[in-house]
This record gives C-alpha cells, structure tokens and sequence, in this order.
C-alpha cells in the first residue's frame, strides 16, 4: 500500500514539473515574441524617421531650386520679395513615400533687396516632412561681364594725384579729378575722368567723361571671400605677416588651417597691419582696417585662383615695399618654394632662389592708397577713396578680370550659387 501512495506522489511531482516547464516556455516565447514585436516597432519607426529625413532634406533643396527658377523667371523679383521675410510661396509635394513641404528666404546683406542688383543673397530653404526638418543655405551673386573699373589698369572713386611716374599698357582712370601737374609727374599713358585730366599725360586724356565706371558694392563686395576664407586670428599674427608663406597649402598662423583657395580672412579689430618680405599665394582679406594695411620690403604676390583678387581690404593702404628689391632666400634664410607650397609647379629644399617682387591679381582698397615706393602691379587695382602716386609705379594691364570677374566684380544681374557655399545648417 505504502509503495503505492508514492508511485502516486512520483507521478503527480512529475505532471507538476512537466506543467512548469510548459508554462516557463511559454512564457519565453511570450516575452521574445513581444520583445520581437517592440523591436519591429522600433524598426519600423527608425525606418520612418529616415524616410522623413532624407524627404526633409529633398524639400530643402527643392526650395534652393524653386527659388532659383523663381528669380530666374522674374525680373522684378528683387522687388517682389523682401529682405528676410519667409515667402509664402510654400509648396506642399506629394510622393508614394509620403509628402513633405518647403519656403525660402532671400536675405540681402544690408537688408534691401532693391537698392543694388549687384549686391549678394543668402538663399534660405527649409524643408519639412513629418517631425524632420532640413535647412539648406547657399550664397548668390550677380554673373556676367566684369564691372567696368576693370577695364582699366588702375582705377578709383576719388581723385588720384600723381606726383611720379606711372607707366600703364592701358589706361588709368577716376571717377573724379587725375592730377598729374607735379614737376615730376609722369603718366605713361592714357588717362580718363568724369572730371579734369590735368598735368603731364604721354597719353590720350579723356575727360569730363560719363558715365562713372561701375565700382563694386564696398558691403557685398567681401562676402565671397568671407563665406569661402579661412579666418586667422589678429591676435595669432600680432601687428605684422612677415618670412612666410601664404598658399593654399601653408599657413603658419593661428591653427594653421590651410584654404584650398588660397583665401585668408583677417579681422584686424580696429587696427593695422603690416606685410613685408613674403611671398604670397592666395587671397588675403583685411576686414576692420581703420589704421591700414602697410605693404612693405619685398613682395611677391599672386592669387591662388587666375581670376581672385590678391588683396582686399577694408582701410587705407600704403605700398611702401619695393619692386626692385627681389625676394631673396638667401638673404632672410627662408625657403618660399617648399613642397606645400611649389612656386609655379616647382619645389625644391634650398634656399638660393630668389623672386622679382610684384602683386598680381585684382587689388581692392575700401579706403584711400597711398604708392609711397616703386611698386608693380600686374591686373588691376581699384580703389574706392583717394590715390596719392609718390613713387614710381608700373601697371601691366591683364584682360582676364574683365573677361571672366571674380567674385562681387560682376556687372551682369543674373544669380547664380557661389561654388562653395551650399551648407546645411541649423534650425
């Protein structure tokens, strides 16, 4: 009898233990089925997520592209939209992927769309689709012919006296009074004003001429090279760039980022600052200027890209360096043709060569020039202030520049993206 009753009791531990373990299973496959089914719909909403962000940034450079075609389409636009505002022009696309919107915004650097065809826009998008956003910025700048300062080798806005000799293969030129009537006055060439040509011309003089040579925007005018440039700090630099390199593949200042375009920016805060005995390839932009930017000993200067300036500035300039004074490495010990910095495709590790000093290039002066040095130019310099030739001065003129205008010295009205500016950037 006993050895019954725990047969039984053998026999009922085991149905409970088989029944446990039937429950525990199904509770695992419970578990991973709703794990399974939570991680679907995780899934489900990262591959959501996606398709609205990449839909999001569709609608984003969507808006770039309507918006051009909108300018392109509408001569009046500049005075069809305002500076800043968000148009209302929002257009809704739908797709099998589902749907998504964009606006745009136009925004002109000194707030007035209108007051100049030649200034520069930011072109705004922001596109939307579900939760996702996107914003796609690019700059746009006037194209075609090369303003008509360009056509000349050396010409300002205000009156440029002349007190030595200028030789010019082309012409110099002013939106106002050339004085050449100094005892030793020289110019080599032709002369052209709105107002008096007066002095010794070898030349044709060209006077009372109108209208005014076209002059580039003094705001807009830097806004390439500021969106494109490489920033160096006054502060890294000190008052003075001197026994260096500048190109796009060297920078001894600050972090030592270099510019694929040879484009330097420096914030001079208010002050000066000086260049001698360089060599320099690329484009150097001098903001905040008010103490000018001195040039000074040897120099040999030419842009990066064939048809940028040389030398922007904001502020008055000197040119006290001197073109009969060759770069030499030898004298200061310094290699200017290292291998990140080859001079016409040639590098080398020694210092015996030399460099004849000149800048070439457009040169761009929001102030007044003082030449207080021989000096030689090769392309063409423009100068929104006053000109003061106390030295000898050779101009050798090159079509180039007008032919196919850098960046802010463009006459035509027609909008294009600047190469280079196409960003996202945040809500």
């Amino acid at each position: 009898m006993e050895e019954i009753i725990i047969r039984r009791r053998t026999s009922c531990m085991r149905g409970g233990t088989v029944y446990v373990a039937v429950m525990g299973v199904s509770l695992i496959v419970a578990v991973i089925s709703i794990a399974a089914i939570h991680v679907a719909r995780i899934e489900m909403s990262e591959v959501t997520a996606v398709n609205e962000i990449s839909r999001a940034r569709l609608m984003a450079e969507s808006g770039i592209e309507f918006a051009i075609c909108k300018i392109k389409s509408n001569p009046l636009w500049r005075t069809d939209y305002t500076s800043g505002v968000t148009n209302i022009l929002s257009v809704a696309l739908g797709s099998l992927n589902g749907s998504g919107q964009f606006d745009f915004t136009l925004t002109d650097t000194d707030g007035d769309l209108s007051d100049d065809d030649q200034d520069t826009v930011t072109l705004r998008s922001v596109g939307t689709a579900g939760s996702a956003i996107s914003v796609v910025e690019v700059l746009l700048q006037p194209t075609g012919s090369g303003l008509s300062c360009l056509e000349s080798s050396f010409h300002s806005s205000g009156t440029c006296i002349v007190q030595a000799t200028m030789n010019t293969d082309q012409i110099i030129s002013a939106n106002a009074l050339i004085d050449a009537t100094h005892s030793l006055a020289n110019v080599q060439g032709d002369a052209w004003s709105t107002n008096a040509v007066n002095g010794n011309v070898s030349g044709t003089k060209y006077q009372n001429q109108a209208p005014p040579r076209e002059m580039p925007d003094p705001l807009s005018v830097f806004e390439y090279y500021v969106a494109n440039g490489t920033a160096i700090s006054a502060g890294s630099i000190g008052s003075r760039i001197e026994l260096c390199v500048l190109s796009p593949g060297n920078n001894p200042y600050g972090s030592g980022a270099t510019n694929s375009q040879g484009i330097y920016v420096i914030d001079c805060l208010g002050g000066s600052m000086n260049v001698h005995n360089c060599r320099i390839e690329g484009t150097l932009v001098f903001l905040n200027a008010p103490g000018g930017v001195k040039l000074e000993n040897s120099i040999n200067w030419k842009p990066a890209i064939s048809n940028f300036p040389a030398l922007m500035v904001q502020g008055p300039v000197q040119m006290d360096w001197d073109r009969n004074s060759a770069l030499s490495e030898a004298a200061l010990g310094i290699n200017f043709n290292s291998a990140n910095s080859p001079d016409n495709g040639i590098s080398d590790n020694d210092t015996t060569d030399t460099y004849l000093g000149n800048i070439s290039g457009v040169i761009y002066i929001d102030g007044n020039l003082a030449i207080t040095r021989s000096s030689s130019f090769t392309g063409v310099v423009v100068v929104e202030g006053s000109v003061q030739v106390d030295a000898s001065t050779n101009l050798n003129y090159q079509s180039t520049f007008l032919n196919n205008a850098p960046p802010g010295f463009a006459s035509g009205t027609d909008m294009q993206i600047v190469p280079g500016t196409w960003k996202r950037v945040a809500y």
